[in-house]
């Protein structure tokens, strides 16, 4: 007999086993779900363990759903059937579970960011009145080696609140959930932040490094031939000065930013389809 529940905070380790057993089996992620990718996701894209569910044979998790939630939304970063149990209807369950719960308690704004190549996904959120938003969100890499080259020294480094003064972050609205203001905010110490300076601030570019990785979280110029040829700077330093692998991701595909970096050396390696319902207009 199924079971379906809502997870706590203490639900960790069997919501990393049902991650394990429902989603990792399609090979959708290029790293492995563990408990500090799971810590990770709290931290900084606000995983909730209470907007999580949780579909179970006995003891054997065979469905997930996995909720982030900030004030103005509430985020579906993952939602999975094992193999074995698909088409009999547990993510519909688990997600009309959710809106059942967020028609209540809110937030009423209600997203999904996945893979485009997730199964009957769309199907799904159509029947339960999704809308699909216009603009895919794209991860990149560039295709240069890493290192050893050093930055050109011309960069001026900047702290993150130096960036939030300067109001050089894009409105919400244009973000995926993963590089929105909450986002940078909360992985902000670990931010690296160059720019370059004349009369004005003319580009701004923020990443960090990982384990054998580099992320781009932020590349922003003045709009002008002066600020693009600075942007060019500012991003050839960070990716010839690196050493790993330079990615970005979820950058908005209708943004001038993406079409800069495909003209400056990187490639899409996968894209995301963004959907959100309002619940209250569905309850």
């Amino acid at each position: 007999m199924v079971s379906y529940r809502f997870c706590r905070p203490d639900d960790a380790s069997l919501l990393v086993l049902a991650v394990q057993q429902c989603w990792d089996v399609y090979g959708r992620d290029n790293y492995a779900f563990d408990r500090m990718r799971y810590r990770r996701e709290v931290s900084e894209q606000h995983l909730w363990a209470s907007s999580c569910m949780i579909a179970c044979e006995g003891d054997d998790p065979i469905a997930v759903l996995m909720g982030a939630k900030r004030a103005h939304s509430t985020l579906i970063t993952r939602l999975a059937t094992h193999p074995e149990h698909v088409r009999r209807g547990h993510a519909a369950h688990l997600l009309d579970s959710l809106m059942r719960k967020l028609a209540i308690l809110g937030p009423s704004r209600l997203r999904v960011e996945m893979p485009e190549d997730v199964g009957l996904l769309d199907h799904l959120l159509a029947r339960m009145d999704f809308a699909q938003l216009v603009e895919k969100y794209v991860d990149l890499a560039w295709r240069g080696e890493p290192g050893p080259t050093t930055a050109t020294g011309q960069v001026t480094p900047l702290t993150w609140e130096d960036v939030a003064q300067h109001h050089c972050v894009q409105p919400v609205h244009q973000r995926s959930w993963h590089r929105e203001r909450e986002a940078m905010a909360a992985v902000s110490d670990d931010l690296t932040v160059w720019a370059l300076l004349s009369d004005r601030l003319e580009a701004v570019v923020a990443f960090r490094d990982l384990d054998q990785m580099r992320e781009l979280w932020m590349l922003e110029w003045s709009p002008d031939a002066r600020g693009q040829q600075a942007a060019k700077i500012l991003l050839s330093d960070v990716c010839r000065s690196s050493h790993g692998y330079v990615v970005a991701h979820r950058w908005p595909q209708a943004s001038r930013g993406y079409e800069f970096l495909i003209s400056n050396g990187f490639d899409p390696i996968s894209a995301y389809k963004p959907w959100a319902v309002t619940i209250a207009n569905r309850i």
